[in-house]
This record gives structure tokens, sequence and C-alpha cells, in this order.
């Protein structure tokens, strides 16, 4: 685990063969054969296909470069013995190194595990509220589920319709000045799944789905009788701090919701979220003005 959070194995499997795969074509002496072609350009067609051009950038930024590179080898724009060949071969692998070292320092990661007894289910929605200025919050609801009712789903880390402009603000707001136009360096989070239900269906009362039955009742006074209590689910809810949002504190909700809690996160639309869509469609960024009177 690196500080909590986890290795996606079959992005490493795909990253670690990637550079293997033209490691072995770079390093090839004299005229490439056909089975190096084949070599380079595979792992280059299985990084576009399953992470795009940029959702990681650690494998595909440095490769570029080195396809065509190698390009010059594999039609003889070179001879295979000569200084240019030896100036391709280092500077080829000056960028498998930095690949190698960018995929290190960014590799593809996902939440630590949350430990419960119960599955959790998720709703995001806009809230109605009555006498807001905007009518709608948008929220998310967590809540336990019976882990005999339903196999766990994969959710995204990042709601997939905002992914991209979540990671552009979050880039702008605290990015060193250099970097905060390079927002897809943090696309590797679109590859995190959290094990969440989507509407999943949730319990009717705390342990209602692991306790033994008691004799002689039924329905909603078994609940009762089990739990000792009326058998509702205890709620809480979440308010997010300063450029967060519901979604980035994912971990501590979960883990409230794995152990019995109704989770409400709201986003807050003053401008102190780092970014939260409207029930309209649009997307509300942090106000740096809002930051200053923290300072």
């Amino acid at each position: 685990m690196l500080g909590g959070l986890i290795p996606i194995k079959s992005r490493f499997i795909l990253d670690l063969g990637t550079i293997i795969c033209i490691t072995n074509c770079v390093l090839v002496p004299g005229s490439p054969t056909y089975f190096h072609t084949v070599l380079l350009i595979i792992p280059c067609v299985v990084t576009f296909f399953t992470a795009g051009l940029l959702d990681r950038w650690t494998i595909s930024l440095p490769f570029a470069p080195i396809f065509v590179l190698q390009c010059s080898r594999y039609f003889h724009f070179v001879s295979p013995i000569s200084w240019a060949a030896l100036t391709i071969k280092i500077m080829s692998l000056s960028m498998v190194i930095l690949a190698t070292l960018l995929s290190i320092l960014f590799p593809a990661v996902q939440l630590g595990e949350v430990k419960g007894k119960y599955n959790i289910g998720v709703i995001d929605l806009q809230l109605p509220v009555k006498g807001f200025e905007r009518e709608h919050v948008s929220a998310r609801i967590l809540y336990p589920c019976s882990k005999n009712d339903e196999d766990v789903a994969s959710v995204s880390y990042l709601i997939e319709e905002t992914n991209d402009q979540l990671c552009a603000a979050m880039m702008r707001t605290a990015a060193p000045p250099p970097l905060r136009g390079l927002d897809f360096m943090l696309n590797v989070w679109k590859f995190a799944k959290l094990p969440l239900i989507r509407n999943g269906k949730p319990l009717d009362g705390l342990n209602s789905d692991t306790e033994e039955q008691v004799e002689g009742v039924q329905g909603e006074e078994q609940i009762q009788k089990k739990n000792g209590e009326s058998g509702k689910i205890p709620m809480a809810i979440y308010s997010h701090g300063l450029t967060g949002t519901a979604v980035l504190y994912s971990y501590q909700t979960m883990n409230l919701a794995a152990n019995g809690t109704v989770v409400l996160a709201i986003d807050h639309t003053d401008g102190s979220a780092m970014g939260v869509q409207h029930v309209d469609g649009s997307f509300h960024t942090f106000d740096e003005s809002i930051g200053a009177l923290s300072l």
C-alpha cells in the first residue's frame, strides 16, 4: 500500500508489460525484425485503447518520441551501425527510464479496503431544498446494503460526467503555476473504482441480515426485537472542508456506511467546494476569494 492507497494490479501489469516490450525493441541490435515491429506496435495500441492518449500519460508521453525514433530504425532511415543509430538508442533508453520513473511516481491507484459488515449502496442526486437560492444541492447518499442480496459492483471514484472539470479545477487551485494547465496529470484517478452498488437495495434495519431470527416474531417487529430498539438505521450528514467535495471524502463516508450508518454527503455551492455540478448541468469551481479569507 502507498499511504493507504493500493496499486491497481491490472494497470500495473499493463504498464510493466509495455515498458518491457518497448525496452526489448530499443535494445535489439542491428536492424529490427518483423517480430520486434509487432512488439513495438502492440503495447502502443493496448495503452491507447485502455487509457487513451493522456489518461496514462506517464506511459504515452515518453513513448511517443520513442515510437518516432524507432520507426527511423525500422524503416532503415539510418544505418544500423552508425552514430545516428547509437544516438537514437540512447535517446530511446532515456525515454524508457523516464516512463519508468514517472510510472513509479504517479502509479494508478485506488482507495484502500473498506472494513465493515455491510455492502455499500450509493445514490448521486440533486437534492431539492426549499428557500435555497439554487433550489437544489448536489449530494451523495451512501447506505448499508445486505451482503447477501447483491454482488459488489465498481463505481468510478470520480463522477464520469465531471471528472475532467474536477481535475482541471484541482490543478488550477493547488498545483504550482508552471503545472496549472496540465490537468491531465490527475487523470490517473479515472482508473480508481469504489466498491459500491449503484442504487442498491438498502437494509430494513441494522443487523437484519446477520443476526438470528427471533422465534414467533415477523417483519418490522422482528427487526425491533433483534436491535433492542426501533430498528432504524442512524444517519450522518458529512460536510466537506475547504476545496473538498463529497466524492473526495469517499473513503471516510464509505467506512461509515459499511458499519451501519446512512451518510448524506453534500457539495457546498457557495464556492468553497473544489467543483460542483448544478442541476442545470453547469459546473461551479472553487472561488479563490473564499480561500483568501482563511489566510
